[in-house]
């Protein structure tokens, strides 16, 4: 949902990349996303390394393309160190600052905060013959522009639905994004037309009596999102969770 992890295995052949667990990580980030109100000069992220030896960190954001290189990505944002070195056992906080221009006033703008931990290089004879993990977490940065209606865990409930045959639509009419976690239900739309990102789990809905679980995704501000029903038919949407600032899961039914 919230925090996505890759691994970059360093060899002498070159790089290459797989998804994995953070668990495998010995940094760890404070929260599972970072929230930055306008009216805040900046907001810091707390970074541990729990791993028996130094790492090197660098951190940076991203706009949503994952797979852009650090030094080509133009976002409006300061991070301070990009990159520093946390030894085991201690804590690093990196400071996120917004330079004032660059994204929408009128609306809720889901960006991308990266942190990669390079290991130490090996000596001796460990360096002779090894593999070695580079760890890279991506976690939510959410900038809220000041004077915005209504609270984003306000807005998961005031979703819109639309079913057709085997497609879920979502309507979001906030200025937030809706993180969904599920639909309980089939292939419809939701639409968003409110700032707000709206994070969904999943929704949930009901066909000849039945109750069908689709996955989601988060909304956007003021547009919608189709999910698609794993059944034939959609059906009438019955309910549906989200994921609030701090993580928790939240359910929500029609109105």
């Amino acid at each position: 949902m919230a925090i996505r992890s890759s691994v970059f295995p360093l060899m002498a052949v070159g790089l290459s990349t797989m998804l994995c667990t953070s668990a495998l990580a010995a940094t760890t980030i404070s929260s599972t996303r970072v929230i930055y109100p306008q009216s805040e000069r900046e907001v810091t992220v707390q970074i541990s390394n729990q791993g028996k030896e130094p790492v090197l960190l660098q951190s940076w954001i991203d706009d949503g393309h994952a797979d852009v290189s650090p030094d080509l990505m133009k976002v409006p944002f300061v991070l301070t160190p990009p990159v520093n070195r946390i030894d085991s056992g201690k804590s690093q906080s990196v400071r996120i600052r917004y330079t004032g221009s660059g994204l929408a006033a009128d609306r809720e703008s889901l960006l991308w905060f990266n942190a990669l931990e390079v290991p130490p290089k090996l000596k001796g004879e460990e360096s002779k013959s090894f593999l070695q993990m580079a760890f890279r977490t991506r976690i939510k940065l959410l900038f809220r522009p000041a004077g915005l209606q209504g609270t984003p865990e306000a807005a998961a409930s005031t979703l819109r639905w639309k079913s057709s045959g085997n497609r879920l639509t979502a309507t979001n009419d906030t200025p937030w994004n809706i993180n969904l976690v599920d639909v309980v239900g089939g292939g419809q739309t939701v639409t968003n037309d409110t700032p707000w990102n709206i994070n969904l789990v999943d929704v949930e809905t009901t066909l000849d009596g039945r109750r069908v679980v689709t996955e989601a995704d988060t909304v956007p501000p003021f547009s919608h999102r189709t999910f698609t029903a794993k059944g034939s038919q959609a059906g009438t949407v019955s309910s549906w969770r989200s994921v609030n600032d701090y993580g928790a899961i939240r359910q929500h039914s029609p109105k």
